[in-house]
């Protein structure tokens, strides 16, 4: 359900996820190559888990974590009381929204874990996608954009890796 959404119960916006990530992983690559990998093709369903496992499995794993540690920012003096992600029509989707349900105090979230470094186009699509959110104190409020990115250099062949964190 989008965070902003008040009436849950009644809303046609849910999406439904796997909420366990072991399991998730299991769905996403175990059961969708389970012949591929029962006929002994495993070098194949190897390299598709490694093409895909960071775009399809942990940038949204990272999500979540990053949902979870925007509550440390109530430590800054920015008041809110539920945080979640948001979608509305048109494709658009924020990682993170958080706002004060009270007050006017708003949060607008990225998430980024990749292997291509991200600039400002990421700030500047993610106040376009803020414009697009239908808030009750739109006119009064007082916006806050949040980024975390983490860039990964990751090596396969020898599976060494090594993670830079910026927030």
């Amino acid at each position: 359900m989008p965070i902003t959404e008040e009436n849950p119960e009644k809303s046609k916006m849910g999406l439904y996820r796997i909420k366990d990530n072991f399991i998730s992983f299991w769905f996403k690559f175990v059961y969708a190559n389970k012949s591929m990998i029962e006929s002994g093709h495993m070098e194949y369903v190897e390299d598709k888990i490694k093409k895909n496992f960071i775009d399809n499995h942990v940038s949204y794993v990272y999500e979540d974590v990053c949902r979870g540690d925007v509550w440390n920012i109530l430590s800054e003096g920015v008041s809110f009381n539920r945080v979640g992600r948001w979608w509305g029509s048109k494709d658009v989707e924020i990682d993170i929204l958080a706002y004060d349900s009270l007050g006017k105090d708003i949060i607008f979230g990225e998430c980024k874990y990749s292997k291509q470094k991200k600039g400002m186009a990421v700030l500047i699509d993610l106040q376009n996608k803020a414009r697009v959110v239908n808030w009750k104190k739109i006119n009064e409020m007082n916006i806050m954009y949040y980024i975390r990115k983490v860039a990964i250099l990751m090596s396969f062949s020898n599976m060494r890796r090594n993670t830079l964190t910026f927030s």
